[in-house]
């Protein structure tokens, strides 16, 4: 019996059972006008002069001169992200831009406690802007540390920070064109309480703009990397290519030079493309800006001058239903020349979109009945009149790349929430966020080739790639790659996929030559791949020439047997590796 590869998005490399630390929490605070936060959140005791309230669908504060928070509970027996939306305060005299907003970690429920983040800002007259680290009370406790923020703090700031069990702590805030990293180091902790808090200072008596907060996230899943590699050459060459008048796009060794992207507008975009998923409710993402084994890769490619060229990007590694693989790879094709606003924001939507398929998100075509504010859908081709206001929307439609013959429903902000940000299903159903077919309970399947001309097992082909996935088939992603391998070598490897997937197969006879090789079903009128069912299917291998006329090269069989789904167990850490001998 043959040894085979397992070649797949993923590799497991640990089960957790159900009682392994992982819970989030997001609370966007879009309710009715209360007195009272509500939604889990208590008080802190000695606020001062009255307690935070729900306005506008907005965490604030009451009245003028004091201080107030509120805290919930969350296990802190490892590392915690929080992020938050903070808007500006009046300061001396009604002046705008005063900061004196926090959120901490370990506090007990009281104003004096916790050990966390301060944005400070005296008021518009002061070129004061700073992150403070603090351990005690959140209005007014001696900083530990102070960083100056490379920027004025704005109208509007959104806050992200991770908390480490050493008292590290590392984060970032942004307004829509600067951002400021931070990083204190490790240290001592005097706090010792068991939840999360947010705290919020009064403007000055007879100030017209109070402090306000939206968007509050924190979780205990690790992040998900997303490695913007701006500059960087595209480490592949996809090409386009006509076979029986049908373009298709397919990778070859080589690579495709990085578009040249200024540094502002490299801010302004990703900006923008935060602002799209923290939009959507989507918090535990961090943009990286160096490379990470544990990150997906977006690069940034100059779109090529081919005629009729039509990619505006691709998820190389394809669609990852449920986000097993955390370490995918995308581009986004720029045109040559300056980029205008719209143009630039439409590019972060192509990014957004790309990033989307990564995660596992798929085309959808929103209800046609839906509000034109409800059908802004990233992941559909649709475009808003205003490219910067698409967002993942929460909205059950029919997902419309399914030429691999399964016809599923989709939910992508479900999706996001669920296997990025790590939030449960009850949770998000009952906020009335739904799954469709496609978010829950994927069958996959394991499929092995066999070539029924054994003669041939040493032919040589080179420069091969398989595709495997879901969606149409320049949809589907790169799961392996060899420059030269043998009919034998091909048989050697096992693809794991959601049944209904793609196949696809691209190479040549040539070390030298151009792509002339694919794979299809037995009639190539259906297209050029197999579409994946329990069982046995019959194709076979194509030779092309330059005017895409096709000849039948080889037979090959493709037997593909159901995966049985992991009971009571949880996929959390995966491998970024995509073969794996068995």
């Amino acid at each position: 019996m043959r040894n085979r590869n397992v070649v797949s998005g993923v590799v497991v490399l640990s089960l957790l059972s159900a009682s392994a630390r992982a819970d989030s929490f997001f609370d966007d605070f879009n309710r009715p006008n209360s007195a009272t936060v509500g939604n889990g959140w208590s008080d802190l005791s000695g606020n001062l002069n009255g307690n935070l309230i729900i306005l506008d669908n907005e965490l604030r504060v009451p009245s003028a001169a004091g201080y107030a928070g509120i805290a919930r509970p969350f296990d802190l027996g490892g590392p915690v992200q929080i992020s938050v939306n903070f808007k500006e305060s009046s300061g001396f005299g009604g002046l705008l831009r005063r900061y004196n907003h926090a959120v901490a970690v370990r506090n007990d429920q009281s104003l004096g406690t916790g050990y966390g983040i301060r944005l400070g800002r005296s008021d518009a007259n002061f070129n004061n802007s700073q992150v403070q680290l603090f351990d005690g009370n959140l209005d007014n406790s001696t900083p530990l540390a102070i960083l100056p923020a490379n920027f004025q703090f704005g109208a509007s700031l959104r806050l992200e920070a991770t908390f480490q069990t050493d008292g590290r702590v590392t984060g970032s805030v942004f307004d829509t064109n600067n951002r400021f990293d931070f990083n204190f180091g490790p240290r001592s902790v005097q706090s010792a309480g068991s939840n999360v808090a947010v705290g919020l200072e009064f403007p000055n008596p007879g100030a017209s703009v109070f402090a306000r907060a939206d968007d509050f996230f924190v979780s205990d899943v690790p992040k998900q990397k997303v490695h913007l590699a701006w500059g960087q050459d595209l480490p592949l060459r996809i090409t386009r290519t006509f076979v029986n008048n049908d373009a298709n796009y397919a990778h070859e060794t080589g690579s495709m030079a990085a578009a040249a992207i200024g540094v502002a507008d490299r801010i302004a975009w990703e900006s923008t493309l935060r602002t799209m998923f923290a939009g959507s409710g989507v918090s535990n993402i961090e943009f990286v800006s160096t490379p990470s084994p544990d990150a997906e890769t977006v690069y940034f490619a100059q779109r090529p001058l081919t005629p009729g060229w039509d990619l505006g990007g691709q998820a190389i590694t394809g669609v990852d239903a449920e986000n097993r693989n955390r370490a995918g790879q995308a581009v986004v094709f720029v045109p040559a020349g300056p980029l205008t606003t719209f143009g630039r924001d439409s590019l972060a939507i192509s990014t957004a979109h790309e990033v989307g398929h990564l995660f596992g998100l798929r085309h959808v075509n929103p209800d046609a009945a839906l509000s034109p504010a409800q059908r802004r859908e990233i992941m559909d081709y649709d475009r808003n009149e205003i490219p910067a206001n698409e967002r993942f929307i929460n909205a059950v439609s029919t997902e419309f790349d399914f030429e691999d013959g399964v016809e599923h429903t989709h939910n992508p902000r479900y999706h996001l929430e669920r296997y990025v940000d790590g939030r449960s299903h009850d949770e998000l159903v009952g906020e009335g966020v739904h799954p469709g077919s496609w978010d829950r309970f994927l069958t996959r399947g394991l499929a092995t080739f066999d070539f029924l001309d054994n003669i041939r097992g040493d032919t040589q082909l080179f420069d091969v790639t398989l595709y495997a996935g879901v969606g149409d088939e320049d949809s589907v992603g790169r799961v392996a790659f060899f420059a030269s391998a043998t009919l034998q070598d091909l048989e050697a490897l096992q693809i794991e996929l959601p049944l209904g997937g793609l196949l696809r197969l691209s190479g040549k006879t040539s070390p030298d030559g151009e792509l002339n090789v694919m794979l299809g079903g037995l009639d190539l009128t259906a297209g050029n791949f197999l579409i994946l069912q329990p069982g046995q299917l019959t194709g076979s291998l194509y030779t092309y020439d330059a005017a895409g006329t096709t000849t039948p090269f080889i037979a090959i069989q493709v037997t593909t047997t159901v995966v049985p789904e992991p009971a009571g167990a949880m996929l959390l850490l995966i491998a970024t590796q995509l073969l794996r001998r068995r």
